[in-house]
């Protein structure tokens, strides 16, 4: 099965995701959102036409509903962004893999909690995904940002502008 080019439910997609990832393994996310981003996995795998998660996103709803701390969902979350990125293809990975990066940078910069070397990284990602899913204008957000982040900022001088770009990229759909 091929994946249409949803972009913008992938761009999602892959946002929920980093948050997910973020938040369980560096912390900071309350449980209630880290639910929140679970239905919205639900949701947007299925209106982009992905199969084989439900199994995933309702063990690791069924961990935090039954107290178990964020970490313990690391292999579910993980084994949800494989198996989509194992599914998409061409403009759509690359809006997964994109948001995927974005959701790192937002909760890490949220929470206060990403290694500036990572978020460096991560914006080199941003900068190259972004460009494969055909989105415009990031670039004048991105160079501000990694600009921050090797002056010697702290990662969270960089919610601001990682919030701002989400928005210019789901603008662009």
């Amino acid at each position: 099965m091929t994946i249409a080019p949803y972009r913008a439910q992938n761009l999602a997609l892959g946002l929920n995701l980093g948050w997910l990832q973020q938040g369980a393994v560096y912390g900071g996310r309350p449980i209630v959102e880290m639910t929140a981003d679970l239905e919205n996995i639900r949701h947007y795998a299925a209106s982009a036409g992905y199969h084989g998660y439900a199994g995933y996103v309702d063990a690791a709803l069924a961990k935090l509903q039954a107290g178990q701390p964020p970490t313990a969902i690391i292999s579910e979350i993980n084994t949800l962004a494989g198996l989509f990125q194992g599914q998409a293809q061409g403009q759509s990975a690359a809006a997964l893999n994109l948001g995927i990066n974005l959701g790192w940078l937002q909760q890490g910069a949220r929470a206060n909690n990403r290694p500036v070397s990572m978020a460096i990284a991560d914006l080199g990602r941003v900068s190259l995904y972004a460009q494969q899913a055909g989105y415009h204008g990031y670039a004048s957000y991105v160079q501000p940002t990694l600009g921050k982040l090797t002056s010697g900022q702290p990662v969270s001088a960089t919610l601001g502008d990682i919030t701002a770009l989400i928005g210019l990229l789901q603008g662009e759909g």
